[in-house]
């Protein structure tokens, strides 16, 4: 009976010499054929909502501007609402980073993440921790 050995620990990730488990899901090396990082980018999902956000400024400030008050504040409010629009959208749908495991005949998906070092640091452990496993056997 071999001891198992931590690879990698992550909160909610844990790579051992004999398994993996992400958030709750555990996989056993022997049964993954394969490991990658997939990158999707979600960002034209965003586009709509950009430009209703940047109408809505542009409403506010021609508003504003009929009204004849001061035009600097009321532009620069409107920058800003539009820039924090985007800076948020760009977050919700910016780029994600699949980790994809392949278990026999079929691909599972193991976690997504916003953050590709964390997921090529877990898949570069997978492939480590397995192709141990595979030299002991």
């Amino acid at each position: 009976m071999t001891n198992e050995v931590p690879v990698l620990e992550l909160p909610g990730v844990l790579v051992t010499n004999t398994k993996v488990t992400l958030f709750g899901t555990t996989y056993f090396l022997r049964n993954i054929t394969s490991v990658k990082v997939v990158e999707h980018s979600d960002i034209h999902s965003a586009a709509l909502p950009v430009a209703v956000l940047a109408v809505i400024a542009l409403l506010i400030i021609l508003t504003q501007l009929s009204k004849m008050t001061v035009v600097g504040g009321l532009g620069a409010t409107g920058a800003v609402v539009v820039a924090l629009g985007v800076a948020w959208l760009m977050w919700k749908y910016g780029t994600k980073y699949e980790l994809i495991l392949t278990t026999g005949a079929s691909e599972q998906h193991g976690l997504t993440t916003p953050r590709k070092e964390v997921a090529t640091r877990i898949q570069a452990a997978i492939s480590i921790a397995a192709e141990n496993l595979a030299s002991r056997q």
